[in-house]
């Protein structure tokens, strides 16, 4: 029972070390959303030749071109193939704004603060 106790009291003190990190990468994530949704929509108001809205994929070959097929080997030897075809190429077939907000959604949830429960009973 002892060791039970110690295990929740220690991972309840790492999350809580984490929920900042999780609050400010989801902030980020959402102010970089914006900034992508911004220039997607600049380049489609001026009528600029290509996609109007560009996928994830190619922001990523661009900024770091080695770094998707990087990404493709570890996800498919640590994890399974089977994840990086339909989960993880549908997430960066989506346009950054779409994905990044879904991902700064998350990562604001899972770093949010918690109100104490305080229950009196008599």
């Amino acid at each position: 029972m002892f060791l039970v106790r110690l295990a929740g009291r220690i991972l309840s003190a790492i999350w809580s070390a984490l929920q900042p990190a999780f609050r400010f990468l989801g902030w980020l994530s959402l102010l970089l959303a914006v900034i992508t949704f911004v220039i997607d929509f600049t380049r489609w108001q001026l009528g600029m030749p290509g996609d109007a809205m560009t996928p994830l994929s190619s922001y990523l070959t661009g900024f770091a071109p080695g770094s998707l097929a990087a990404i493709q080997t570890l996800v498919s030897r640590a994890i399974s193939p089977i994840v990086w075809d339909p989960i993880i190429t549908g997430f960066l077939s989506w346009t950054p704004w779409i994905s990044l907000t879904v991902l700064g959604v998350l990562l604001s949830w899972l770093g949010r603060r918690r109100e104490r429960l305080h229950v009196f009973s008599n």
